[in-house]
This record gives C-alpha cells, structure tokens and sequence, in this order.
C-alpha cells in the first residue's frame, strides 16, 4: 500500500510566520531617537512612551504590519529581533 505524504509548501508567507513566531522585535531605548518611522510603519506593534522613546506594545501583531521594515527603517538601529 503506497501511502501519500502531504507536505505544505514553503512559501515566503510560512517562513515569515515562523520567523514572527519565534523571534519578537525589541527597542533599545538609548539607541531611540524618537523619530516615530516605526510607528508610522507598523502602529500595531509600536508606540511612543512618556519619554518619546518607541517601545513594543503587542510583539504578537508583527503578523499585522510590517515589523521587518520597521527594522531596517530605524536610522539609529535602535529595533533589533530577540528569540522568545
């Protein structure tokens, strides 16, 4: 009896749904300037505290926006990815 295995595709929307689930961005608030770019770019997972600094709000949303952009847009390097 020949059995059939059904093995999903990897496609770029699975690799970075397990990328999002096991990685979670993080803001080094020294390195934070207040720009707002990652607010802008994805207010799901960002936002300003009291100090004018970006934190993380909601590291689960990162599937909602564009948390990789917001990476990369960062002119201080001040977001990074962290391992859950």
């Amino acid at each position: 009896m020949n059995r059939i295995i059904y093995e999903p595709r990897d496609t770029e929307e699975t690799r970075n749904t397990r990328f999002h689930m096991s990685n979670r961005p993080v803001v080094i608030p020294g390195l934070c300037t207040g720009c707002e770019a990652c607010v802008s770019l994805c207010p799901e997972v960002f936002e300003m505290d009291d100090y004018g600094k970006a934190h993380v709000k909601n590291p689960d949303a990162c599937n909602t926006c564009d948390c990789e952009g917001a990476v990369d847009i960062c002119p201080t390097e001040a977001i990074s990815w962290e391992e859950r």
